[in-house]
């Protein structure tokens, strides 16, 4: 892939990251950032952003959750089944339904099972769970689901730049500007901010603020349902790519599609913070 724009080392930003990169793409990739003032920048913003997803704080299984769980389920044939599946599964399903839409969170859960006691035993399994949950949190009163793809990933950054919207005219994720014409033609038309320079986000500072988090949280919630489950699985859970495309039923392109524009909105919604 000769000539590398900035607009393609952004589209292929989370899996470079992730060294989920075939060898050659990687390799033109490094010698655009061994020249490019931009994209190192930017790179780092998407390494911190992944980051703070890391160190993000979990969120807590509400204690009466159980009791409502166990009572939706009363007098069910799989009751056991169920409860098992609850104590072992309970906390990451929450953790989901949270980042999706945290005023539904506990009703999600709690849905995921009265369903999964109607479909029988099999349905406890983490991965059909998560199939559940996914298929409530996307119905229309979760308000989930209503952002469009910035981009299509199909395994080749010069595949996955061609359907880029860059200017975001077709959805409302962050994502940067690229010049679109003339000798600029894939470049940013703004520099990256360097966020080692913010009070927010310097060494010394602690990111790991009630506020800061908020907006985390807040930009999970623009994802589609999909898109904040991968998110959450792989950075704040630390699940494998791999682990998470089998619990989602999905292919490995579209978890590595989901957490590029997952950690794409992250960061910008981030970055217009740290700007403010």
């Amino acid at each position: 892939m000769p000539s590398v724009t900035c607009e393609q080392v952004v589209a292929a930003a989370s899996d470079f990251l992730d060294d989920a990169l075939d060898p050659s793409e990687r390799a033109d990739l490094d010698t655009h950032l061994s020249s490019c003032e931009n994209c190192p920048t930017y790179l780092d913003q998407m390494r911190t952003t992944v980051g703070l997803l890391a160190k993000r704080p979990g969120v807590q299984v509400p204690a009466n959750l159980r009791a409502a769980v166990n009572k939706a389920l009363e007098g069910g044939g799989e009751s056991e089944v169920a409860a098992a599946a609850y104590e072992a599964h309970s906390s990451e399903l929450f953790s989901i339904a949270s980042a999706i839409d945290p005023a539904r969170a506990e009703d999600t859960v709690e849905t995921t099972f009265v369903r999964a006691m109607e479909e029988g035993s099999s349905a406890f399994a983490l991965d059909r769970l998560t199939e559940i949950l996914l298929d409530i949190a996307d119905t229309p009163e979760s308000g989930a689901g209503q952002v469009e793809s910035v981009y299509d990933h199909s395994g080749s950054a010069d595949a996955r730049i061609a359907s880029l919207d860059a200017d975001g005219d077709s959805a409302e994720l962050y994502f940067p500007n690229f010049y679109s014409e003339g000798i600029d033609a894939g470049a940013f038309e703004e520099s990256p901010n360097a966020w080692g320079d913010s009070h927010f986000l310097s060494p010394e500072a602690d990111v790991e603020t009630d506020e800061l988090y908020g907006v985390v949280d807040g930009a999970l919630q623009d994802l589609t349902a999909f898109d904040a489950a991968v998110v959450t699985l792989v950075d704040i859970e630390g699940t494998s790519r791999e682990a998470a495309a089998q619990q989602l039923n999905r292919s490995a392109e579209d978890v590595g599609a989901a957490l590029s524009r997952g950690r794409n909105h992250l960061r910008g919604s981030v970055d217009s913070y740290v700007a403010s």
